[in-house]
């Protein structure tokens, strides 16, 4: 309840040209980055513990660190 004033008291002084859709997108692709670092990190971290190089991850968990991998620096 709290939080939700907070919020409700920043939003009440937002401008006219405060662009919410702008601003909605630009939190959810800063999530997604986060999120993509998260996994990729945690996917390093197992081949850093194991000793293990991409290949030697299983076939799903290759997909995700090359589809994470490529990924990074695009947002």
């Amino acid at each position: 309840e709290t939080l939700l004033a907070i919020e409700q008291a920043e939003i009440m002084q937002w401008s006219e040209e405060f662009n919410v859709a702008a601003e909605f997108q630009g939190v959810l692709v800063n999530l997604r980055e986060r999120e993509r670092r998260q996994q990729l990190q945690e996917l390093d971290t197992k081949m850093k513990n194991l000793g293990l190089t991409p290949k030697g991850l299983s076939e799903q968990e290759q997909a995700l660190y090359l589809k994470l991998a490529t990924q990074r620096g695009a947002g």
